[in-house]
């Protein structure tokens, strides 16, 4: 027969695995929807031209109309320059070609030691 107890034993077996995941996920998410150090114009050209000359991947973190530290910023976009033009810095991302002005850069980085050993 059924014992409640067997029951309630398998509920808290997986309770724990439960709360882990969720924690992982809210982790996660903070640390996407977290402002990065905004960065002025010199440190954002001396980034963007060591990049185009390796042609290495960089993370965007655009500025928002408003800059709010307690709003969320936009997601960051991760991709390897294509070319630069007026102005507009243009990406080139998994998801196909993004236009970013470089007026509205707060911060980006160079992910060239990001990269796995397998890509």
């Amino acid at each position: 027969m059924f014992d409640g107890q067997q029951f309630d034993r398998g509920i808290k077996k997986w309770q724990g695995f439960i709360l882990s995941e969720h924690n992982e996920q809210l982790e996660r998410q903070h640390i996407r929807d977290s402002w990065k150090s905004e960065m002025d114009t010199e440190e954002i050209e001396q980034v963007l031209s060591e990049a185009l000359l390796r042609q290495d991947r960089i993370k965007v973190q655009k500025k928002s109309d408003t800059y709010d530290p307690d709003q969320a910023p936009e997601p960051i976009i991760c991709g390897r320059i294509a070319g630069i033009d007026a102005g507009i810095l243009v990406l080139r991302t998994d998801s196909g070609i993004v236009p970013v002005s470089v007026e509205m850069i707060h911060h980006v980085e160079n992910v060239r030691g990001d990269a796995k050993w397998y890509t």
